[in-house]
């Protein structure tokens, strides 16, 4: 999906509104805060703490305004989007691996004889 920046673009906004929850055009370190706490919770994800969410906070406003503008949220969602595929492509290999563990496995398992008949009564 990074590579489809049409896709990327569209996300983002609609991202972008939907944290945006006064409309201002921008977010603030509390929608930032309340957005990154609804991701951490459907993701079942320990929530991040005050410091966390104003070192991210700092880390994108790059003009230091202390709000986020569409263009600063663009790098969290194509970060977001980067993590997800990491792991996705994490568990995808673990089990590829899993898969041929277990074809190895039973394939070098000595297999059962086969039950001779059972004796007929006289």
């Amino acid at each position: 999906m990074l590579k489809d920046n049409n896709a990327v673009k569209k996300l983002t906004k609609e991202s972008f509104d939907s944290v945006d929850k006064d409309k201002s055009g921008s977010i603030s370190l509390k929608e930032l805060e309340n957005a990154m706490k609804a991701v951490a919770a459907g993701s079942r994800s320990p929530p991040p703490n005050a410091k966390d969410i104003e070192t991210l906070m700092a880390g994108l406003d790059k003009n230091k305004d202390g709000k986020l503008s569409l263009a600063e949220f663009e790098t969290l969602v194509r970060q977001m989007i980067g993590m997800m595929a990491a792991a996705e492509e994490d568990s995808y290999q673990r089990k590829q691996k899993a898969e041929e563990l277990n074809k190895s496995k039973s394939k070098d398992a000595p297999r059962a004889e086969a039950a001779p008949p059972p004796k007929k009564a006289k």
